[in-house]
């Protein structure tokens, strides 16, 4: 099956969703595919430099295609739409790949609307995802200062009319707490039989029951075995 994710940036090295289920993927046997933007995870943020600018290198990164552990990185250019990222060449990239599945991990989004429409010309089963909780969305109302009635109007134009056109058009949405659950479902438009709650899965390649590891561990931090 060949399976593709979108994803507004990507980091090597890191180890969320968009590192950790492509590979999972791969090794299983399927033909997985990243497409994304040049952009490192963070890459406008002031803290950048600072907390990842070592280890990750630079914020921006070169276009092109590169295998990482068995799946194809596929580095396309961007342009910033307010907060938003737009993933320039996608629906080319999608009608080249002839994927199976296409997974996004966001669903009211421009790139996941843009997705609908390629499905007319190249079917494939989309599925979505939300990782926002419900705090961490008041917290962005707070420092957007978007509150009241105002915000009201603008979560429903810009999150929950191009939500449900979305969820008319796919799969599932995955949601990774409950309360991730709601807010897929009151703001994001999700309809709620498509809603499926799972929560983030763990990497056993990295984090593994490792007994003589797990007892230098305790023994350097001067804790009985």
């Amino acid at each position: 099956m060949k399976i593709v994710f979108i994803s507004h940036w990507y980091s090597e090295n890191m180890g969320y969703a968009e590192n950790c289920l492509p590979e999972a993927l791969a090794k299983l046997g399927h033909d997985v595919h990243i497409v994304t933007t040049v952009a490192q995870v963070y890459f406008n943020q002031p803290y950048y430099e600072a907390s990842y600018g070592k280890f990750l290198g630079p914020a921006i990164m070169p276009e092109g295609m590169k295998e990482i552990n068995g799946v194809k990185i596929h580095r396309l250019p961007m342009q910033l739409i307010k907060k938003q990222i737009l993933i320039k060449g996608l629906n080319a990239t999608i009608r080249a790949l002839k994927p199976d599945v296409v997974h996004a991990f966001t669903h009211s989004d421009i790139n996941v609307l843009r997705l609908v429409f390629a499905k007319i010309f190249t079917p494939f089963k989309l599925f979505t995802a939300n990782h926002t909780s419900y705090l961490g969305f008041e917290v962005s109302k707070k420092e957007n200062n978007t509150e009241g009635v105002r915000h009201d109007i603008f979560r429903f134009l810009i999150h929950t009319l191009p939500g449900r056109f979305i969820s008319w058009f796919t799969e599932k949405c995955f949601a990774v707490t409950i309360d991730a659950g709601v807010v897929a479902t009151t703001i994001y438009g999700v309809q709620k039989h498509k809603v499926k709650i799972t929560t983030l899965g763990v990497n056993t390649d990295l984090f593994k029951a490792d007994a003589h590891m797990k007892a230098t561990m305790r023994t350097e931090l001067g804790l009985k075995n």
